[in-house]
Parts: structure tokens; sequence; C-alpha cells
């Protein structure tokens, strides 16, 4: 899928910053760093690629102090076990997703929605979403007087993640599919209902109608998340993003499943 090249950001104090390594059905891992602190927001890159991805990036594994789990699901977790064999990183998630999941028994801690919890030099606010897991989560990002937020995975939103959206200086966001295509496509139909529902994942529509109602006037840019390989494209959001008047001006970039993003400085 063709990516826009990354809208140019202005450095304001200290390093805080966020980049994709793979983002899709196909395996998702996203880095958020703040200072001394990288977190690493799920783990679902085989590791060899995994690895790959990190080397690419410049980022020894053993310098990641944390790992952050929102859910159970194959392409969020398949890298973790291997990971937390070889480096035995601190990992983070909900208690529904420990119990979910078969990757890892030891060296994790339980989050609550709601509830913050510091990892080193940040604060990291988990959230509840809307997805047909045990107890799914994503979360926000705070340092230096700056916000991050990070979600996939959902099927709707309701004012609660609105609300922990707000004022945002960066969003990354899923947009999985669009109506037409998936209605049209190759998915079986039970297939296509479930991602359809409200326990599956976010259209072009719904995300930015979210991102629109968080109508957050401190945002730098949009990074576009879990775009469906099948089911998308960039000209599907693009026209999607025609409906939506009042982000026409709004910066993006389309993550990809198979090339990390550059480094996003918020």
């Amino acid at each position: 899928m063709e990516t826009k090249e990354a809208p140019v950001q202005t450095k304001t104090g200290r390093d805080f910053s966020y980049a994709v390594l793979g983002s899709g059905s196909k395996g998702n891992a996203t880095l958020v760093k703040a200072e001394n602190t990288l977190i690493m927001i799920d783990c679902g890159l085989p590791i060899d690629l995994l690895m790959e991805r990190l080397d690419a990036k410049n980022i020894d594994p053993k310098s990641i102090t944390a790992i952050l789990i929102s859910h159970e699901h194959g392409d969020h977790v398949h890298g973790l076990g291997d990971f937390n064999r070889i480096h035995d990183c601190p990992i983070y998630m909900t208690k529904g997703t420990y119990y979910a999941q078969k990757q890892v028994k030891k060296n994790w801690s339980k989050v609550i929605y709601g509830e913050t919890v510091s990892i080193g030099d940040v604060e990291v606010f988990p959230f509840c979403v809307s997805h047909d897991s045990r107890m799914p989560s994503h979360f926000t990002f705070t340092f230096d007087g700056r916000k991050f937020g990070h979600l996939t995975d959902t099927g709707t939103f309701g004012q609660d993640m609105i609300n922990s959206l707000t004022d945002c200086d960066a969003l990354a966001i899923e947009f999985n599919y669009d109506d037409q295509m998936l209605r049209q496509g190759i998915y079986p139909d039970w297939l296509k209902k479930r991602v359809a529902s409200d326990l599956g994942h976010l259209s072009n529509d719904q995300a930015f109608e979210l991102v629109s109602r968080i109508n957050n006037p401190k945002l730098q840019w949009l990074v576009m998340l879990h775009i469906s390989l099948k089911n998308n494209s960039v000209d599907c959001i693009e026209n999607s993003l025609k409906k939506f008047s009042s982000l026409d001006k709004i910066k993006t970039y389309y993550a990809d499943q198979f090339i990390p993003s550059p480094w996003f400085d918020i």
C-alpha cells in the first residue's frame, strides 16, 4: 500500500516520539520513546522480523523499558513469548488479556482501565475498547506536557473513549476498512459481519468521525493504523475524508504492514 511521506514536525522540549514497526493483520508493533524510556505497544510480529525492524530503527532490544499488550489476538502477541524468553522485558496488560494469552506467564504487571501507570518517564493511561477479546485496552502516553493517543481494534467508540483521547498532540488510530470494499470483497459473510460489528474494527468513516468528535486544535498529525490489505486503500480513505470538511487540512501518514515508519516527533 502506498504511504504518504511523514509530515514535517517541529521538535519542542525533550525528546518524545513514536514509530510504527508494522501495522495490520499480519502483525502489529509500535514504539513510543521519551528521553530514556522506550515502550513497545504490542509484539505481534514474528521474532526474526521484529528484530529486523528494531535494527532498522537502530534500537537495541535490551533498551526496551516495557511492552504494553492491547489484547491476546495473534497479530498483537505473535512474537511476545520469544521476545520475553530472550530479553525478559516487563510486560503490562489487563488481567483478562493475561489469562487469555498463552505467550507469557512471568514478569507481567496488571493495568486497570482508567488508572494511570508510570513507566519510566511516561504516564500511561489504559482505556477500554470494544473488540471480541477478553478485556482489551489501548493507551495514551503523557510526557513533558505532551500527550499521544494510540488506538486499534475497536468496533465502535463512545464518550469515554473520546474523553480519553482528548487533548492529544498526536493520534494513531485504525482505519481498517472501507464499507463498500468490505461488502463486495472476498471475505465470507461471517467474517464480514465480524469485522463490521461493534466488536470488530473501525471503518474509515467511523475513524474520521471519532477524530472529528475529539475536535482538538492541538492535534499535530494523524497516523492511520491497521489498514486492511484486502478491504481498504489510500484512495478509499481519502474519499472518506472528503465527508469531514473540518479535517481536510489535517496532516496524515499511512502506516504500512511491511515498511517501518519514520520517527514522529510529538
